[in-house]
């Protein structure tokens, strides 16, 4: 009886010792996976990756930009919106939450804040020439600056851009013939008024087909200007060009940024604007033609002097228009319009939708 009770101690034992090792064996494979998944999460913390983005492209953006945690990316403190029924509006930068009504008549694609957040530059109807107005955020009369559309202003605030050109789809602003000379690019010192021009170059005069500019944005320096143009006959012809506004005498010359990857013959900019590291937010669309067949619209960052693409923030909705695109100085957070939702970017992160029923917005 003796031996018998020794040989059940000696299995339970066995059991025992078999049992320990296999809990350590799990344990160790456990502390492993944990460390896997903090070493890739490691460099993007806080960060929503897309799912076209690798774990390796989305790190690598990371460390690009590196200058403090992403997850630490305050929300501007400004974001201001016109509405498809013409009003600016200021938002909550967190929610889209309306705070408070700046403006009436607003129109247009585009509006600017001052680098101290207290004014805003949009555009108003009025005839055949809109004219762009400022106001206080913290509210007040609008006051007119100067005709034209689309303004932009410089990241120190010194130089305003502008564009002085006929009203789309009114054909009684136009005239019976289109002529370049009707669009022209402005530059206006903000404190002295002065202005410099810049028509089209002659070789795209001599086409007879306007450049209607839809966007600008000025690099962080000061020095380039982003000038998105639309399609100057039926579907064909939308370009991103970025000019020197201190050496350029045209703004455009025919040549624009360069598109790399699938279909490059084919697909277009939609639009583009400068972020803080000297890259393109743009929306770039396939395809071009009549009629137009969208079969792909992505939201990217791109290097403007190859087109190459950094990093896809978005797809888009192929049947919406993505539009107004804009950054904040800081370049942690991007956001733009898909149809008329407004959707943010913290980080190139996945956007999500703030507010809906815009036609503009900016922070």
């Amino acid at each position: 009886m003796g031996s018998g009770v020794e040989g059940a101690t000696l299995r339970s034992n066995r059991r025992l010792r078999i049992a320990v090792v296999m809990l350590a064996i799990a344990v160790s494979g456990l502390a492993v996976g944990l460390g896997v998944v903090a070493s890739s999460g490691g460099g993007s913390s806080g960060t929503h990756r897309s799912a076209s983005s690798s774990p390796t492209r989305q790190t690598s953006t990371t460390l690009r930009r590196g200058s403090r945690n992403p997850a630490l990316a305050a929300v501007p403190k400004v974001l201001v919106a016109i509405t498809t029924g013409g009003t600016l509006e200021e938002l909550d930068p967190s929610s889209g939450a309306p705070l408070r009504t700046l403006a009436t008549g607003a129109v247009g694609d585009e509006l600017s804040i001052t680098p101290d957040l207290s004014t805003v530059y949009f555009e108003s109807s009025g005839g055949c020439t809109h004219q762009i107005e400022r106001v206080d955020v913290a509210g007040g009369s609008p006051q007119v600056v100067a005709q034209g559309s689309v303004p932009a202003l410089s990241d120190d605030g010194s130089k305003l851009a502008y564009v002085r050109q006929p009203i789309a789809g009114n054909p009684a602003c136009q005239g019976q013939s289109f002529s370049p000379s009707q669009y022209t690019l402005v530059v206006r010192d903000v404190a002295t008024g002065s202005e410099t021009t810049y028509p089209v170059a002659p070789d795209v005069a001599s086409s007879g087909l306007p450049s209607p500019i839809d966007h600008l944005s000025w690099s962080a320096n000061g020095q380039q200007l982003a000038v998105s143009i639309l399609a100057p006959q039926d579907n064909e012809g939308w370009q991103v060009v970025v000019i020197h506004p201190f050496t350029d005498e045209y703004y455009f010359s025919g040549s624009g940024i360069p598109l790399s990857g699938t279909n490059p013959s084919s697909s277009y900019y939609r639009e583009g604007v400068f972020m803080s590291n000297g890259e393109l937010f743009v929306n770039r669309v396939c395809c071009s033609g009549v009629p137009p067949n969208v079969t792909s619209d992505l939201l990217l960052e791109v290097d403007p002097s190859t087109g190459g693409v950094v990093h896809q923030v978005a797809v888009g909705i192929l049947t919406n228009d993505h539009s107004s695109l804009d950054a904040d100085a800081s370049g942690h957070w991007l956001l733009y319009l898909s149809g008329g939702d407004l959707l943010v970017s913290e980080n190139g992160g996945r956007p999500t939708t703030l507010a809906g029923g815009f036609v503009a917005a900016a922070w």
